[in-house]
C-alpha cells in the first residue's frame, strides 16, 4: 500500500519523518534488488512486509549523530535483523545486536554465520549494508543508484557511505574487466577457429 502512497508524498514530508524516510529507502532497495536479480522471493516478501509495517527501531542519540540500532530496547528489529528473524535466524540477530547494536553493517567484522546466511539468499554483506539506512542530522543514507552500473551520488539526494560506494565501484570495475577479458578471449578463440577452418579447406582443395 505504501508503494502506491509514496508516489504522491512530497519530499519534504519524507525527509522530516523517520518512518516515511525509512519506508521510502527500503522500497527503493527492494526495487533495486529485484531489478538486479539479487536476493530471493523469501527476502523480497519479508522486506516488503517489514517496510510496509512502519515499525522501526529507535536510533541511539549521540552528541553528533543518531546511530542505527540493530534491535532497540523495545525489541524492535532493524530491517537486517528482521530478515534474519523472519528466516529462522533470530538467535544470530540477537548475537549481532549484543556486540554491534549501534554499528553500520559495513563496519561489523565479517561474521561467518551472517555471510553464509546472506549467501544462501543470494545476498552479500554489501547488499545488507544497502538495506540499512542511517539517520539525520548527518543524512548519510546509503545512496541507491537509479542505474546500478553508474553509482553517481548526484542522481539522488541520499549520500552513500564512502566505504560502501568504494566497494560498489570496485565491484563494477571488476565486473567490467572480467567481461572485457572474457569477450577478448572469445574473439581470440573465434579467430583461431577461422584460421583452422581455412587451413583444412586449403588442404582439402589441394
Amino acid at each position: 500500500m505504501f508503494e502506491k502512497i509514496n508516489h504522491f508524498v512530497d519530499e519534504d514530508s519524507i525527509e522530516s519523518n523517520d518512518t516515511l524516510r525509512i519506508q521510502n529507502h527500503l522500497f527503493k532497495v527492494l526495487r533495486l534488488l529485484k531489478a538486479d536479480n539479487v536476493g530471493d522471493h523469501i527476502i523480497f516478501d519479508a522486506l516488503h512486509r517489514y517496510a510496509s509495517s512502519g515499525n522501526f527501531p529507535q536510533p541511539s542519540i549521540s552528541s553528533s549523530s543518531r546511530l542505527p540500532c540493530f534491535i532497540d530496547d523495545h525489541g524492535t528489529h532493524c530491517a537486517v535483523a528482521s530478515l534474519l528473524r523472519s528466516t529462522g535466524h533470530g538467535d544470530l540477530a540477537s548475537r549481532l545486536a549484543s556486540s554491534f547494536n549501534y554499528s553500520l553493517v559495513m563496519d561489523m567484522p565479517d561474521d561467518p554465520e551472517l555471510l553464509f546466511w546472506a549467501s544462501s539468499h543470494s545476498l552479500s554483506k554489501k547488499h545488507l549494508a544497502m538495506i540499512q539506512p542511517t539517520y539525520p542530522p548527518s543524512m548519510n543514507f546509503p545512496f541507491i543508484p537509479s542505474d546500478p552500473s553508474h553509482p553517481d551520488p548526484s542522481q539522488n539526494s541520499m549520500q552513500i557511505n564512502p566505504a560502501l560506494l568504494a566497494s560498489i565501484r570496485e565491484s563494477n570495475e571488476s565486473s567490467k574487466k572480467n567481461s572485457s577479458s572474457s569477450s577478448s578471449n572469445d574473439n581470440n578463440v573465434d579467430k583461431d577457429s577461422d584460421k583452422e577452418i581455412k587451413k583444412k579447406k586449403k588442404t582439402t582443395d589441394s
